[in-house]
């Protein structure tokens, strides 16, 4: 999103055109939720019109409706020579009752300042700000960037906003750096304070031939300035961990936007959440195996040898497809070397347990009881229906899994030491533990009463040491 004063009810005259298309005349409104384009010929023969004796016929079925609505891009010079690219115009059905023209196009993303053939284009660089005040971050020297998208991370202050830049190593379709450097940033900066990530303020990309070029993307909403953290302080959030942060976003999305997700409908929420435990494991411990003594080949051979002597003993007792029974037993055998679930979230959760005890409630075993009841209940559908009784464990749930998955992450490029004093001070955490308690879903001690007391005991340990040094 760009902030920028919008014309008073007026509208910019210019001339516009598709890939080897001819110039049309048209006018431009920028509006709250992105642009209108009004042009005064058709810059395309659309699906849904028809044209018979001059007079102009809109209607056309729904599939010629949708192949005139999907994204073009369509570039432009304005009545003050600057150029502007469209990069998603749609086009809308029926005829324009905004500039009364030919053809109407709305949008969000544009480009001023050059034409480029779509957002796929490669560039070489990217800067943005976020709402988020220069003077309380310290963001201060170059760093380099590793990883699927090597480059160099600058800081960038626009209007007193603190912002980064991005210098590409190699071209590279703006897509992946809006996606893949500028989101991801901003899901870590989400992380870090548990507030909700930002969205730019201002962005600019950089091409050889013309120097930085303002990217505007309309975001459906606005967001307040970020002016304090509920987890980690802003402060130490340095260029050395946001260059380190982006590699390993590449890694392990989506998962850091699964964190930063708004809470939603509790069963979907903790469908959403249950699952990405599971695959955050994965990603983490890709390589973890029950049979790890074993080579692969090793254990293929013997669960080749556990089918079919599974199907020859079901063929001994009266199986007469013997051939069905082997595709069934392959099915079953086919995971055998993966860890369980239950044995992929005790691997995840433990680390999170010795810097936020608590977290799983009083006791680990009841909570994984519950998480595992939800998670097989929404994935097969088991629970024919949802009252009052299964809202308390689902909110435990989801809420639990959450701080979960954001510590977890965290947890990569947070030493624990920072991200337990971190945890120790966030009265966000407390208040989660707290409402969670408030669902009478375990005995006592509870969550809070759980991080209370191992807080309490940790602080007597810190000052036993002092005392004896």
């Amino acid at each position: 999103m760009t902030e920028e004063v919008l014309p008073e009810d007026s509208a910019e005259a210019g001339v516009f055109w598709i890939q080897d298309g001819n110039e049309i005349a048209g006018k431009l409104k920028y509006t709250e939720e992105g642009y209108a384009l009004g042009l005064s010929a058709f810059c395309f023969m659309p699906k849904q019109v028809e044209i018979s004796d001059g007079v102009i016929r809109y209607g056309g079925t729904p599939d010629q409706i949708a192949a005139d609505f999907s994204a073009r891009v369509i570039f432009g010079r304005l009545s003050d020579g600057s150029l502007i690219t469209f990069l998603d115009a749609h086009m809308q059905p029926g005829p324009d009752l905004i500039f009364h023209s030919f053809q109407l196009f709305e949008g969000h993303r544009r480009l001023h300042g050059a034409h480029i053939s779509g957002e796929d284009e490669e560039v070489e660089g990217i800067r943005w700000s976020w709402p988020v005040a220069a003077s309380r971050v310290n963001w201060t020297t170059e760093t380099e960037v590793a990883g699927p998208i090597p480059g160099q991370l600058t800081p960038w202050e626009h209007d007193r906003n603190a912002g980064l830049t991005f210098m590409t190593g190699t071209p590279t379709p703006l897509e992946v750096l809006t996606q893949d450097v500028q989101s991801s940033a901003a899901q870590l900066l989400g992380l870090w304070t548990q507030k909700q990530a930002p969205v730019p303020l201002v962005t600019e990309i950089f091409l050889a031939e013309h120097g930085w070029c303002s990217y505007v993307h309309k975001e459906e909403e606005e967001q307040k300035l970020l002016r304090s953290s509920a987890l980690l302080p802003l402060e130490k959030l340095g260029l050395e961990q946001m260059a380190s942060w982006l590699p390993l976003a590449a890694k392990l999305e989506p998962f850091p936007y699964i964190a930063n997700l708004k809470p939603t409908f509790v069963q979907v929420e903790a469908q959403v959440l249950l699952t990405a435990l599971e695959g955050l494991h994965r990603r983490l411990h890709s390589n973890e195996r029950p049979f790890h003594e074993v080579s692969v080949r090793g254990v293929e051979r013997a669960m080749k040898a556990a089918r079919l002597a599974g199907a020859q003993a079901l063929a001994n007792e009266g199986l007469t497809d013997q051939s069905a029974a082997e595709k069934v037993l392959r099915d079953a055998l086919s995971h055998v070397d993966q860890p369980s679930y239950h044995e992929r979230i005790v691997q995840l959760v433990n680390p999170v347990l010795d810097l936020a005890p608590g977290v799983c409630g009083p006791e680990l075993e009841s909570w994984l009881s519950i998480v595992k009841k939800i998670r097989n209940d929404q994935s097969h559908q088991l629970l024919g229906t949802f009252g009052a009784a299964e809202l308390g464990p689902y909110f435990v749930a989801t809420t639990s899994c959450k701080w979960v998955l954001i510590l977890r992450i965290l947890l990569e490029m947070v030493s624990p030491a920072d991200l337990r004093e971190a945890v120790r001070k966030s009265k966000s955490f407390m208040y989660a533990l707290a409402n969670m308690d408030e669902e009478h879903v375990w005995a006592e001690p509870g969550a809070l009463g759980t991080f209370t007391a191992a807080r309490s005991d940790s602080d007597d340990h810190e000052n036993g040491n002092e005392s004896t040094q």
